[in-house]
Parts: C-alpha cells; structure tokens; sequence
C-alpha cells in the first residue's frame, strides 16, 4: 500500500527510492503501525532545553511540515542550529548526499570532531 506513495514521492531522488523500496518491504505491518502510533505519542521537546553538547539540525526543503518540525526541535535546544539541504526530503542524507556530507563535514570540522 505504501510503495506507490514512496514511488511517487522519492521519484526525483532514486538512491533514496532505492533504499525505501528494500526497507518498506521489510517492514511487518502490524509493529510498525504500532511503533507509528506510540512515536506519534511521545514528545520530549520540553526537555530537549538540557542538551548541553552542540547540535546540528539538518533538513530538506520539499516537506514544509518537516521543515517546521526541525526548526521547532533546534529552536529548543541550546547550542543549535539548522542548515536546509535545497531540493531534499527525509532522509536528506540519501536525497542530497553531497550536500549533506559538506554540511556535516563543515559542523563536524567547526566542533573539532574531524
């Protein structure tokens, strides 16, 4: 049922198409329409104020809602910041690995981690 939504969806992007395709095979109905459920339920956003460490955010720019989403979460959380990968849905990282990795790469390096 998900696969024509995800062809649709991931068409422009084929390595991430590629790899939703294996995954959401996969995938056993039942738990994960339980897991979608109980994930919808939760919200640690009010306690996310007690990361301490600093904090990437990145996004892409062709869901409006997830992009909301992450800038809610960064705004919460002391330290942050949100970079937008242009042309990207989630994950970003198989939508625009190049800039994705430029953008990690860059915090990474900024933090002294690489």
């Amino acid at each position: 049922m998900l696969m024509p939504a995800i062809r649709r969806q991931y068409r422009r992007w084929p390595l991430a198409l590629s790899y939703l395709e294996v995954d959401i095979r996969q995938l056993r109905k039942l738990e994960t329409t339980k897991v979608r459920y109980a994930l919808n339920g939760v919200s640690y956003t009010s306690e996310l104020d007690r990361i301490s460490c600093p904090t990437l955010g990145i996004v892409g720019t062709a869901s409006p809602a997830l992009l909301a989403y992450m800038r809610h979460l960064t705004a919460a959380i002391p330290k942050s910041r949100l970079e937008e990968v242009p042309d990207s849905f989630d994950p970003s990282n198989l939508c625009q690995p190049e800039e994705f990795d430029r953008l990690l790469g860059g915090f990474l390096d900024e933090i002294g981690w690489r």
